[in-house]
């Protein structure tokens, strides 16, 4: 009795703390509220067919449109989407708004009034002709009915039986396998407004006559569904109640709200709190405005109430409540794209706009560049014309020739003729040296030949070949052969900027010579730069000489097998570097937790710790 002394207390506290109008409330009041119990949505219809979806404790608008021209009777959230109901119209429609089946002029599925959600994509109907009517959803078809003595109103739910109210005010359990009528109880004599259903408890409100006229009944019907027996009734003695409903989080305790727009929260056990004598009012009556729909969220910290003026009122008993703890992602609309970045284009200037400036938009279906079949045809490349001494010295097996390779012929490589029209005669050089500098390889793919003065490589002109502002390596001093993999060293950032802080007091340090070379290349601005501080500390290295890292520029010109001399390098580098503080992981067992270089490329260490007795562990990181 404490702890629910303690939980009534705790339902004193609910105050007002948004208010938002319906699509086109200003011309017709609400009719059904509901909280989705797969997403944080609540869901609002009118008695002019708009349905309006608000997000989150600000109510902010997700979706609104026009699913009806009359009444929406009730609202129905499912996995799939929203059902909504008028008289002669049952509408499925997405959380975004798209409709997926209309059932309308169905014989029977006239005066259709309440909703019930089976699961298994089924769905109930209670009609007031007296019709019970099962509709699949997944084929927009009507599978099963069942017909009562009276107008069905009222559609709820238990753990075992499936209960309706008709509009005299009888209340029917049915089997929810055949829908067969297991029990049936009068609540109330002149009419059923509400009914609810939560654990074992079955509620309702409804009308009676007093003194020759219709009015409230303030008696409470109360049913136990375990005994299929009704229990004594709850007497409502500070307002009208017309609805109500029933707190999950609390079987015992239920709302009650009257027309006027007062609310109060009473316990079925007759447990009288200061909690259970306090009246709420919505911000109804100094404006005229009557209550019409109640709907408490799944977290029992939220309640919505919609009145006659198409406003939805939020309750809340803390600041920053979860009207649903489980709530999936809803769908947002895409972002507006930015506008257009202009770029100034000059065609008599060729350094006025790159072409790397113009962005290039992903597009997963076909190019306009993609030509039709029909526009296209599949034509072969013309073969290169032998050479006439391939053809001499060349013998003949079967169908099969065979003539050795000429000197000046490289491995794997054959020159294809190109049209020497096409292009510009450039030479190699800036000097022009050569009388025809022309080659059977385009410009950009051309091996540039430094031509030596007097004065050395000073007057050779590099940014004649470099229109970026990154610079490059000189490649006449020995060992440049490990120009491309600094390179690549240089474009990892994190990797940069670990080398770029590095500071230590050894002589020969390549992390230090790396370190200055990576600021050299940050400044350079296109010249280009050389990698001789860094070779030297190369070159003080025992272990390099050993392994034949070490070359000079003959052996280099001369050596086949770059490809795996430069993989030795890189093998041996990244070694020294891991040993480095601060770069690498440093001593097993240090206080480094993950090191720049670890990250980047995957380094398995241990760590060794040392418990009693000797006993010592290697855990693998």
């Amino acid at each position: 009795r404490k702890q629910i002394r303690m939980e009534a207390a705790m339902l004193g506290q609910f105050q007002e703390v948004k208010l938002a109008t319906c699509f086109r409330g200003d011309e017709f009041g609400v009719s059904s509220v509901v909280f989705d119990p797969q997403e944080d949505l609540l869901w609002a219809g009118t008695y002019g067919g708009h349905i309006t979806s608000f997000m989150g404790l600000e109510l902010e608008r997700y979706t609104a449109f026009q699913a009806h021209h009359s009444d929406v009777r009730q609202l129905l959230p499912t996995p799939a989407g929203i059902l909504s109901i008028t008289a002669e119209e049952l509408r499925y429609t997405t959380r975004t708004g798209l409709p997926m089946f209309t059932m309308k002029e169905e014989p029977r599925l006239k005066e259709m009034h309440c909703l019930l959600y089976l699961g298994e994509e089924s769905v109930l109907v209670g009609c007031q002709t007296g019709m019970i009517t099962t509709v699949d959803l997944t084929r927009a078809s009507v599978t099963s009915e069942t017909s009562t003595d009276a107008g069905i109103c009222l559609l709820k739910a238990s753990e075992h039986y499936t209960c309706s109210a008709d509009i005299n005010g009888q209340v029917y359990v049915h089997d929810p396998h055949s829908m067969e009528v297991v029990a049936s109880f009068t609540a109330h004599t002149s009419g059923m407004s509400d009914m609810d259903v939560v654990g074992c408890y079955l509620v309702t409100c409804g009308l009676t006559h007093q003194f020759g006229q219709l009015c409230v009944d303030c008696q409470l019907g109360v049913f136990d569904l375990r005994t299929l027996r009704p229990l004594p009734p709850t007497t409502v003695t500070m307002l009208q109640p017309l609805l109500l409903r029933c707190m999950p989080a609390w079987p015992s305790t239920i709302l009650v709200l009257s027309r006027m727009g007062e609310f109060q929260f009473l316990d079925l056990h007759g447990l009288v709190t200061p909690s259970t004598m306090m009246v709420h009012q919505l911000s109804t009556a100094a404006e005229g405005r009557v209550a019409c729909c109640v709907d408490i969220s799944p977290s029992c910290q939220g309640l919505a109430f919609g009145d006659s003026c198409g406003i939805v009122h939020l309750f809340s008993d803390r600041e920053n409540a979860v009207l649903n703890p489980y709530a999936q992602p809803s769908v947002l609309p895409s972002e507006v794209p930015e506008p257009a970045v202009y770029i100034s284009w000059d065609d008599s200037d060729p350094n006025s706009a790159p072409l790397s400036a113009v962005p290039f938009l992903l597009n997963h279906g076909p190019l306009l560049s993609d030509w039709p079949e029909r526009h296209s045809k599949f034509t072969r490349r013309r073969p290169p014309v032998i050479d006439p001494e391939i053809l001499s010295n060349m013998k003949m097996s079967q169908f099969v020739g065979h003539a050795p390779k000429p000197p000046y012929i490289l491995r794997n490589q054959l020159p294809y003729d190109l049209d020497k029209d096409s292009g510009k005669e450039v030479p190699e050089s800036p000097m022009m040296r050569e009388n025809n500098p022309l080659t059977l390889i385009p410009k950009q793919y051309r091996q540039v030949e430094i031509k030596y003065s007097k004065l050395g490589i000073e007057t050779f002109d590099f940014r004649h070949y470099n229109d970026t502002k990154f610079g490059g390596l000189e490649i006449h001093i020995p060992n440049a052969y490990c120009n491309s993999m600094l390179q690549v060293l240089y474009f990892l950032e994190p990797m940069r900027g670990a080398l770029l802080n590095h500071l230590c007091a050894k002589e020969f340090c390549l992390a230090c010579e790396l370190g200055f070379l990576f600021l050299m290349l940050d400044r350079s601005d296109g010249h280009s730069c050389q990698a001789k501080n860094f070779l030297r500390a190369f070159r003080t290295l025992r272990e390099a000489s050993g392994l034949g890292l070490l070359i000079s520029r003959e052996e280099e010109e001369q050596r086949a097998n770059l490809s795996k001399l430069i993989q030795n390098w890189n093998r041996f580098v990244l070694q020294q570097l891991n040993q480095v503080p601060g770069v690498g992981v440093g001593t097993v067992g240090s206080a480094a937790c993950v090191a720049v270089l670890g990250g980047l490329l995957f380094f398995r260490y241990c760590r060794s710790f040392i418990y009693g007795l000797g006993t010592q562990c290697i855990r693998s990181c």
